[in-house]
């Protein structure tokens, strides 16, 4: 029994973790809209808070893509930069996804 809860758990943990990363990137969309007016650019800001949190966990700069969809709960840290670096849905043409005017 213990056998084949194991394999089931091993074999369904890219679901989880999917399931997981998704939800972590709209947390990091909601935060990115949340601090929009509250600081003087949050791309800058949610990139430094980004790579503080690289530093001080000692994440692995660049992950392997398939360790990162077999183990990672969450999103790569050098992706999650790179997403507060280019989301601004305040930009012409662009519409927040929590938050609107």
């Amino acid at each position: 029994m213990v056998l084949v809860f194991n394999g089931f758990s091993f074999f369904s943990a890219p679901v989880s973790n999917a399931i997981s990363r998704y939800v972590e990137h709209r947390a990091d969309v909601y935060g990115q809209e949340i601090v929009h007016g509250i600081v003087a650019d949050p791309q800058s800001t949610g990139v430094h808070s980004f790579q503080t949190m690289g530093e001080e966990s000692l994440d692995i700069p660049d992950p392997n893509p398939w360790m990162v969809f077999w183990t990672y709960g969450h999103p790569p840290i050098a992706t999650r930069a790179e997403f507060a670096r280019d989301y601004d849905p305040w930009k012409p043409g662009g519409r927040p996804r929590f938050f609107s005017k």
